[in-house]
């Protein structure tokens, strides 16, 4: 009976002890599954498929939100020159747009800038037709590049690249960069030079394809049909910028009221008003005129300081190779161009209607001179490597002196 007894306990304690060494080292393992984290995760790994209209859509919903903060804040603060803003201030709402790092320094930088009560464009023109282009890369970073074409303020076109990520299921501005389209060569078509006109313009009559001097190569010569009126204007297949050495005596453009208001690069020496004006107006109107004179007087003293920090900002580098040189004088260009735009804004404060007008004249030709004489330099090195910088460098030179003469000449 004991025997019995024994026989079945040593039967149950080598069943069961089996039984856990097949549990524990012979069967599969069997994890428990969070089925509503493996649903998130396999969510977040999966491939972001993307057409062209949905790219242009985030591009420009997160432009649009980054600049409208901007704005809001520039209204509801009052920045402006005499008040500079303060990043700190729209940082937050910044940051629902744009990734933290982007924020902190491209962002807060155009802060310092974007107040500066000049028709400077800060925010990209770009065109979603022509030369649009997007990739979605395998980490799903949105990259695109645009093309922003030459305007009457700024008559050089640009390439811009911009870096879009998701955040908290949610499409950011990860970076941007952009580069001035001068002393390159984009292939520009006729049909895309049609476009590029159209978007501000109702109808456009093809006229001919030329070649330019102004444009040094290609150029598309277009008449426009408008409210206001016909005229001609011809674009680069270069870098989009104007030209208007097309063989044709009809006047190049008719300005738009718009088109005045927004001015272009160059300059004029203010007429002086007419005495009887002064004459007749009364004690209190004069005395009014005296305090807004007083008033704006330090912005001449203003302006001569910030021409000094612009100097400052140049790139004088030397014992550089061409490319590296011709860069610089690029970069320089750039530089003194923004502080041409700057001042114009300025100016525009300060002139009547009547003055605009004569200004928009003005200042084609002072572009036009510009122009040719980079292009005599250009010319005269033979139209090689040594050609792009000196032509660079003619007219980082000519817009830096102008400057100094707006200011130091006109400004009141």
């Amino acid at each position: 009976m004991l025997k019995n007894l024994f026989i079945f306990v040593a039967t149950v304690v080598l069943g069961i002890g089996g039984y856990w060494g097949y549990q524990e080292f012979v069967a599969p393992k069997v994890e428990k599954v969070d089925l509503a984290k493996e649903k998130q995760n396999l969510k977040e790994s999966k491939a972001i498929e993307l057409n062209k209209e949905e790219a242009n859509n985030i591009l420009k919903t997160t432009l649009d939100s980054i600049f409208e903060v901007f704005d809001k804040a520039g209204e509801k603060y009052g920045w402006g020159n005499n008040n500079p803003a303060d990043f700190n201030k729209i940082r937050n709402y910044l940051l629902s747009f744009a990734f933290k790092e982007f924020t902190d320094t491209t962002l807060k930088d155009l802060t310092s800038e974007y107040y500066c009560e000049c028709d400077q464009s800060f925010k990209p023109n770009y065109h979603n037709d022509v030369r649009f282009t997007y990739e979605l890369t395998k980490d799903n970073i949105l990259k695109i590049n645009v093309l922003e074409p030459a305007t009457e303020i700024n008559n050089m076109g640009a390439l811009w690249e911009f870096e879009l990520k998701k955040e908290a299921n949610k499409w950011k501005m990860y970076s941007w960069n952009h580069h001035s389209l001068l002393g390159e060569d984009i292939h520009l078509t006729k049909e895309e030079a049609e476009k590029l006109l159209s978007s501000n313009n109702e109808k456009l009559e093809f006229v001919k394809e030329y070649e330019s001097k102004e444009a040094k190569g290609k150029a598309y010569l277009f008449k426009i049909h408008s409210s206001t009126g016909e005229s001609l204007v011809a674009i680069s297949s270069k870098d989009t910028s104007l030209v208007y050495d097309f063989e044709d005596t009809q006047e190049s453009v008719k300005p738009t009221n718009k088109e005045v208001n927004q001015g272009k690069k160059g300059f004029f020496k203010p007429a002086n008003k007419e005495l009887n004006q002064a004459n007749n107006e009364p004690t209190s109107q004069l005395e009014e005129n005296k305090s807004e004179q007083n008033k704006t007087a330090s912005r001449k003293n203003e302006y001569m300081a910030k021409l000094y920090e612009t100097e400052l900002k140049e790139r004088k580098n030397e014992y550089q190779s061409d490319f590296q040189m011709r860069d610089d004088y690029i970069y320089n260009y750039q530089l003194w161009d923004d502080m041409l735009n700057e001042i114009y804004g300025v100016l525009k404060t300060q002139l009547s209607e009547t003055e605009m007008t004569n200004l928009r004249n003005e200042q084609r030709k002072w572009i036009k001179t510009r122009d040719e004489t980079a292009q005599a330099r250009y010319d005269e090195e033979g139209r090689g490597t040594m050609s792009a910088m000196v032509e660079a460098e003619t007219l980082f030179k000519l817009t830096k002196e102008r400057c100094y003469e707006l200011v130091r000449d006109y400004m009141r």
